[in-house]
């Protein structure tokens, strides 16, 4: 719809001055309201009755108002036509413009639905950031917990092995050092009888020598059982004896001590 705004102010002082404006306001609402069958001819009879008032001298068109076409009972509470359109169309007062009351209302209800939406808005991004804010630390806290029983599992498991190394070192020094020391005493307790073997078929040796050659009479016992050291073969006869142990090889005779040693530990 074409407006009268930048026409010649010539032309909008002619329209306030016959009120047009109004006379438009109050046809148009009893058009919005009435709904005539025949729109034309209902314009064109309320103008002869605005003509008729405008020769009457008790009324004239400064009586005209907006809802004056239309019938008591069927009156709205509110213009259907609001001032922004009359505004718009006939653009009065262009340069000092102010806005309405209803301008004003409008204003600020949107204001204030801009203003709730921003804030609620805002909660909402609030509560979403604190929410991740709360997932984020929670995944950390896990993950801490997860590390530190991890850590703590390779902490004691590094000790026990320190533990078990130590131990096992210990009882392999412990083995060795008891291992040389039987070893040690069981040398010792074979040189010994080895010692006493050798001093025994020496004294073997030389008594058959001297057995040989005649030197010794059958009276002598250099060699009979001295002490609990007796055997089988002590007891036998004297000749019987001889005769068996001169069949034996000195080295024989360390084997032999050798058993005897054994079969005593």
């Amino acid at each position: 719809m074409s407006s009268l705004k930048g026409v010649n102010p010539e032309i909008r002082k002619y329209l306030r001055k016959h009120r047009i404006p109004d006379v438009y306001e109050c046809i148009i609402t009893g058009l919005a309201i009435m709904n005539p069958d025949e729109p034309l001819e209902y314009i064109a009879d309320k103008i002869r009755e605005i003509m008729a008032m405008r020769t009457d001298p008790l009324q004239g068109l400064e009586s005209v108002k907006w809802d004056m076409l239309i019938p008591e009972e069927m009156k709205p509470k509110e213009k259907p036509v609001t001032s922004i359109y009359l505004d718009s169309l006939f653009n009065f007062d262009d340069e000092n413009l102010q806005p309405t009351p209803e301008q004003y209302a409008k204003a600020y209800q949107h204001y204030n639905a801009s203003l709730i939406q921003m804030c609620f808005g805002a909660w909402i991004l609030y509560h979403q950031r604190k929410m991740r804010k709360r997932a984020e630390l929670e995944r950390k806290m896990a993950n801490a917990t997860q590390y530190y029983h991890l850590r703590l599992q390779r902490v004691n498991l590094q000790n026990w092995r320190a533990w078990f190394t130590f131990r096992k070192t210990r009882q392999e020094l412990s083995f060795n050092k008891i291992q040389k020391v039987f070893h040690t005493s069981l040398s010792r307790l074979v040189f010994e009888a080895w010692h006493n073997v050798m001093l025994d078929s020496r004294r073997t040796r030389e008594y058959f020598e001297r057995l040989e050659r005649g030197e010794l009479g059958d009276d002598d016992d250099q060699l009979g059982p001295r002490g609990e050291a007796r055997d089988d073969v002590s007891l036998l006869p004297r000749k019987a004896a001889i005769k068996i142990s001169g069949k034996f090889k000195p080295f024989k005779w360390g084997i032999i001590a050798e058993y005897k040693l054994h079969t005593t530990l």
